[in-house]
């Protein structure tokens, strides 16, 4: 357990320093980093960023940070500290609740699976930890927002230094709070008003977001510095956006969030908009033998913002932290009567935490291969399969979801239409036929229950499984092969390749739809991502795509 705390306590490090991350997860993935060691590298890194501040002798800045490595060291120490406890002093209700909002608030980073954890926290088996660590951290992470503020005020600081100090306070709040997150969710909120209303936020996203020739211009002599700076500033509105999500947040919050507002009036969301997330992308990939993808296809993303990739040519399902660190697979047994040929191409889950994986041929595969449907319980162990009595070898699955009515929706490029399942396998129907093309059919369901598939340069839309009508999509780029849908917000997000392009969009690109099909935004991604096969939508409304060729995913 204190692997997974100390693992979370890294993610507070890197609000500090972007490239910290990397650092520490190449380091976490090269090695089994536990206990005392995972604590001194922390504490090393804090340090690090300590001596600059010296040399710099930025006071408050400093002390906030004195304070918060001591509110590590102390959190640390709650964590490891256990009580040797009678009968009568098991932990009441009360406690085992306290304990489990500290363990949720580790996870929403992604580095701990309650499901994939030893011991549930909430069970009697657990050791009853010393609160008395607890409180001091929490008092530590209070003064350390208190000097934060005070050097946010500072208007003779550098831009730099205020965005270090606005890192500080956001991050020693939520800590402050760890066991009761609404407060601190509350009071970030007020300070995220505060930075986005800034005036070196507002005139740097003016350099960064602004039209025209004279915006040209000043982007191409802007530093490195103040691009860092905009990056910083995104990051910050995007980890309390995550972390208010997860956490519950009414709806009001996140409509009502503090936009930044530069030359006439002009605002920028600084999560959604489309330009904000083609510069925030942020892509993750394995090189280690154990964790390595192979040829992707399939991507769903769960409640908990993992990542649940078909790993196609490595036969496994994977799954991976919201910061793209990797968990464990998931594979079918070999041998015996369960033995059964596996290459998922598209994964889903349920309420339960149950996976499904659709396994088949490749759509030009010459292949006999039956196509099956795969389940997994939510620990990743395989349960069963069905489907073999209605799929095909002919049949190539490129698509798989679950309506409102628990049915699952699997789309069949060789078949040409939607198979309908029970969740216990039982078949249904198949429905929402279509003719052939030379791209991929991609669903997903809308909260109107309309399906939708991708088809070459156009949506198709069904209702109860019979065709109503389309979308075409002009001048962005064809195929269109993927599609996702942003159910708190009623947004169609398609992915086109644009290898067959259109007036200026060369670049394959993710087109963003709200409800009437009007056009709300374009992301561009790299060239490299013509080869996407899949996108998923995650709980905080950003979309992932899959790099086949690259073994890659990006998030925007």
């Amino acid at each position: 357990m204190s692997a997974i705390a100390l693992k979370s306590l890294s993610v507070a490090v890197s609000l500090f320093e972007d490239y910290l991350r990397q650092k520490l997860y190449a380091d976490l993935k090269r090695s089994d980093v536990t206990g005392q060691r995972f604590r001194e590298f922390i504490i090393r890194t804090l340090d690090s960023i300590q001596e600059k501040l010296d040399g710099l002798a930025r006071t408050d800045l400093l002390t906030g940070l004195n304070f918060f490595k001591d509110g590590v060291t102390l959190l640390y120490g709650y964590l490891e500290s256990e009580k040797e406890t009678s009968e009568d002093e098991k932990e009441g209700t009360d406690k085992k609740d306290r304990r489990s909002s500290i363990f949720q608030s580790l996870a929403v980073f992604g580095l701990w699976s309650s499901s994939h954890d030893a011991k549930d926290e909430g069970s009697d088996e657990m050791s009853v930890l010393d609160d008395s660590f607890l409180e001091e951290a929490k008092a530590k992470f209070q003064r350390s927002a208190e000097y934060a503020t005070k050097a946010l005020s500072n208007e003779s600081l550098k831009y730099q230094d205020r965005i270090l100090a606005a890192r500080l306070r956001i991050i020693s709040t939520l800590l402050e709070h760890i066991d009761n997150t609404a407060p601190g969710v509350m009071l970030c909120g007020s300070y995220i008003e505060q930075l986005n209303a800034m005036e070196d936020v507002s005139s740097s996203f003016a350099i960064q977001f602004g039209t025209g020739a004279k915006a040209e211009l000043k982007r191409l002599f802007t530093s490195v510095e103040r691009k860092e700076f905009v990056w910083s500033v995104i990051a910050i509105n995007r980890i309390l956006w995550h972390f208010a999500r997860l956490f519950g947040a009414d709806d009001a919050y996140f409509t009502n969030w503090p936009r930044i507002v530069y030359k006439n009036d002009i605002e920028v969301h600084p999560v959604l908009d489309s330009r904000v997330r083609e510069l925030f992308q942020v892509s993750f990939k394995e090189d280690s033998d154990a964790d390595h993808l192979n040829c992707p296809q399939g991507l769903s993303i769960s409640d908990e913002c993992n990542f649940l990739i078909a790993d196609t040519c490595n036969n496994a399902i994977k799954v991976y932290s919201p910061l793209g660190v990797y968990m464990y697979s998931f594979k079918t047994p070999s041998g015996g009567e369960q033995s059964a040929e596996f290459w998922p191409r598209c994964v889903t889950y349920d309420a339960d935490g149950r996976t499904y994986a659709g396994s088949s041929k490749g759509r030009r595969e010459d292949s006999d291969m039956p196509a099956a449907v795969f389940v997994f319980d939510k620990h990743g162990k395989f349960i069963s399969s069905f489907g073999s009595d209605v799929l095909t070898s002919s049949s190539v699955l490129t698509s798989i979801t679950i309506d409102s009515k628990n049915q699952l929706l699997i789309s069949d490029d060789g078949a040409n239409c939607i198979h309908v399942f029970t969740l216990d396998g039982q078949y249904v129907s198949n429905e929402c036929s279509w003719e052939s093309h030379e791209g991929y059919t991609h669903i997903a369901v809308t909260a109107r229950e309309n399906v939708l598939a991708t088809h070459w340069d156009h949506v198709r839309i069904y209702k109860d499984g019979q065709y109503v009508t389309k979308f075409v999509v002009k001048g962005y780029g064809l195929p269109i092969e993927g599609i996702a849908y942003d159910s708190k917000r009623e947004w169609v997000y398609i992915y086109s390749k644009a290898y067959k392009h259109l007036e200026k969009y060369k670049y394959p690109n993710v087109q963003i739809y709200d409800s009437e099909w009007n056009l709300e935004g374009i992301m561009e991604l790299p060239k490299s991502y013509r080869t996407t096969k899949a996108m998923a939508m995650d709980p905080n409304g950003f979309v992932a795509v899959v790099n086949v060729d690259e073994n890659e995913i990006a998030l925007l």
